[in-house]
């Protein structure tokens, strides 16, 4: 236990330095600004721009390494109260599960999202900045312990090469080939879970595709991944299109990538 609270005060310590070298807002706490890029070009060269270009050079390492994927459901009687969270290890411990459920109140498998968190490489997310880590709080979960090693695919990503309203997990997952959202039809356990582990399934597939190296945009067509910060963009750039605009481009271009066919119906929009 000793020897526990002070790796905890390590990293501590290390993410508040961190979060001394770069302003407030800059490096992606909590509320996580990012620096309020404007543009592309801003964002490529922003602190988060630069960290998911840190850990997309070093692909190899980290298909190799503990990644997590998760989720928050949320009640819907109270803002940003978690109801259940849903995560996936890669690499889990011998002895561990891949796959955890916590729900609201379950203490035992709290605990285990918390070792989870703590043990992981690399912890992902999307929109997690803003939503799911502020209302872990209320679950004893600390973001500042587990800070330096999140990725926050909307944050970080996607919702600088999006168009508008085409920046969601089910958008972004169905234009790389992935399935879309599960709507669940009630509030049962049931229903809330099935819908939480298709958000986990979508995030998995979408970091694999960033990873390997060329995925699709709804605001830039197809991209690849180790060429987005030097690669001459400057004609793309402009104020973000409606999707409508060029619907047919982006669907044959994203084609060619391989992401095999993808639903432009309204279910994927």
């Amino acid at each position: 236990m000793r020897s526990e609270a002070i790796e905890t005060d390590k990293r501590l310590t290390s993410a508040n330095e961190m979060a001394t070298v770069f302003p407030r807002g800059q490096l992606g706490v909590v509320e996580c600004r990012c620096g309020k890029p404007r543009n592309f070009f801003e964002w490529r060269n922003s602190v988060a721009g630069q960290w998911l270009r840190y850990v997309v050079s070093r692909s190899e390492r980290i298909m190799g390494s503990n990644v997590l994927f998760f989720d928050v459901e949320f009640r819907g009687d109270r803002a940003l109260e978690p109801e259940l969270v849903c995560w996936t290890e890669t690499r889990p411990p011998q002895g561990s599960r891949v796959h955890g459920i916590a729900w609201r109140g379950d203490e035992i498998a709290i605990a285990e999202l918390r070792r989870a968190f703590w043990r992981a490489d690399l912890v992902v997310g999307y929109n997690c900045f803003t939503l799911d880590l502020p209302a872990l709080s209320k679950w004893g979960i600390d973001a500042r312990s587990i800070l330096l090693k999140v990725v926050d695919f909307y944050q970080f990503l996607f919702k600088f090469v999006s168009s508008v309203n085409e920046g969601s997990l089910s958008s972004v997952s169905a234009l790389n080939g992935g399935e879309v959202k599960y709507h669940r039809r009630d509030s049962s356990r049931g229903e809330t879970q099935k819908q939480c582990q298709r958000d986990v399934k979508m995030l998995m597939g979408v970091f694999e595709r960033v990873l390997n190296g060329r995925f699709c945009t709804s605001r830039f067509g197809p991209l690849e991944t180790g060429k987005i910060w030097w690669e001459d963009i400057s004609a793309r750039t402009g104020s973000a299109p409606y999707i409508d605009h060029d619907l047919k481009a982006c669907s044959s271009a994203c084609h060619q990538v391989g992401a095999g066919s993808v639903d432009l119906g309204a279910g994927a929009l």
